[in-house]
């Protein structure tokens, strides 16, 4: 019995001794083979989330172009509505100088009648009476110079007031078509201005779902990145991940020649990043592009004008390849004016305040060259 029990035992054992598999431990060459296709996802996740930066950089630059445009129409609305001003003025001024010339003619004509009541009251029998009563030849030719004075001196002066009364008729109707003509101009404005805005709002968006886009995909490349650190440190013979890695610390301007006054301007510059955009914004509490730059160099006593384009013509130009830390870089489109500004920082970056909907923070200047940048000029304080 005892034999039959232990022989029953051996069996047991053997048989749940093939049931449990044995786990053994990744070889070399597999974990080479996962650390190349995990770095193979990583570079795919990278250029992938290169390509969403490179669209939604396009889509803010477009943005920044809107945002010119939109200044452009609201000054020029602006305008538009002060000239409609003046000229509604001119106008009621027009329409008085109207009303005083018919009264005057009204009062002309009625000293008219009552001068020449004798005369008029019997049409040309009243004439024919007042010479026929003539005491003589000479008293005859007197009296109709005197009648001819008369009637004369009087059609003269209401001609000259129907005239002037025509001459601001003329006028009046010219100040209603430019009011007509500029109306006009205000509507067709206004319409484009809420195009853009409405283009804008499009842009946001798109802008928007890159951005979470490429946080998933940051988020994968961390993980890959993990991935790869934790299957490299397996493999302590084959770590060859390269660390390349471009993300300049915050005011660094290492491998740059640097002037005082250029790592000041930059040092100031970077306490306002986050600063919210903010169209004809010039101050803290939120800044377009040129009132970013001016407020910047106001604190080191140096004025500059209020548009980009403005500040673009002060200072020395500097070649790209020649930027320091301080100064300004300016980009434009072909056929365009220049619409935006920044501050050159070092290592390729500038700092700027880009588009409405968006805070003052540093971008890669290399992207936007071959793109929109159009050049940069040193301001010595």
């Amino acid at each position: 019995m005892k034999k039959r029990i232990l022989s029953a035992l051996v069996a047991l054992g053997m048989v749940i001794s093939f049931a449990v598999p044995v786990f053994a431990s990744p070889t070399e060459s597999q974990l080479n083979s996962q650390l190349k296709q995990q770095q193979s996802e990583l570079q795919k996740d990278k250029s992938a989330l290169k390509s969403l930066q490179d669209k939604r950089e396009d889509l803010e630059q477009e943005i920044e172009l809107m945002d010119f445009d939109i200044e452009e129409l609201m000054r020029g609305i602006s305008d538009t509505n002060k000239k409609i001003e003046q000229i509604q003025k001119d106008i009621k001024a027009a329409e008085t100088e109207i009303k005083k010339a018919e009264e005057a003619m009204k009062a002309e004509k009625d000293l008219f009648n009552k001068r020449m009541r004798a005369m008029y009251i019997n049409g040309v029998d009243g004439y024919l009476s007042i010479l026929l009563e003539a005491k003589g030849f000479s008293d005859f030719l007197s009296r109709v110079e005197d009648i001819k004075k008369i009637a004369e001196a009087d059609k003269k002066i209401i001609a000259e007031l129907e005239a002037k009364k025509e001459d601001i008729n003329k006028k009046k109707q010219a100040l209603d078509n430019q009011n007509a003509s500029l109306l006009a101009l205000k509507a067709e404005n206004e319409q484009k201005l809420a195009k853009l805005n409405e283009s804008k709002k499009e842009q946001a968006k798109l802008i928007a779902d890159l951005k979470k886009q490429e946080a998933q995909y940051t988020a994968e490349i961390s993980e890959s990145q993990k991935r790869i650190s934790e299957i490299s440190s397996q493999l302590q013979a084959l770590r060859s991940k390269p660390v390349a890695t471009v993300n300049p610390s915050r005011g660094a301007t290492s491998n740059v020649s640097v002037n005082a006054s250029g790592s000041d301007i930059v040092a100031f510059a970077y306490k306002f990043e986050g600063t919210p955009y903010r169209w004809g914004g010039t101050t803290p509490a939120g800044f377009d592009c040129s009132g970013f730059t001016q407020y910047v160099y106001r604190a080191f006593g140096v004025s500059l004008p209020r548009t980009a384009a403005a500040q673009a013509s002060v200072g020395t130009p500097v070649s790209f390849d020649q930027l320091q830390p301080g100064d300004l870089v300016f980009f434009k489109r072909s056929g365009r004016p220049i619409h935006h500004v920044g501050i050159y920082v070092g290592n390729g970056t500038y700092i700027h305040s880009p588009q409405s909907g968006d805070v003052v923070k540093i971008s890669d200047l290399n992207r936007r060259v071959g793109k929109d940048y159009y050049g940069a000029v040193r301001i010595k304080n």
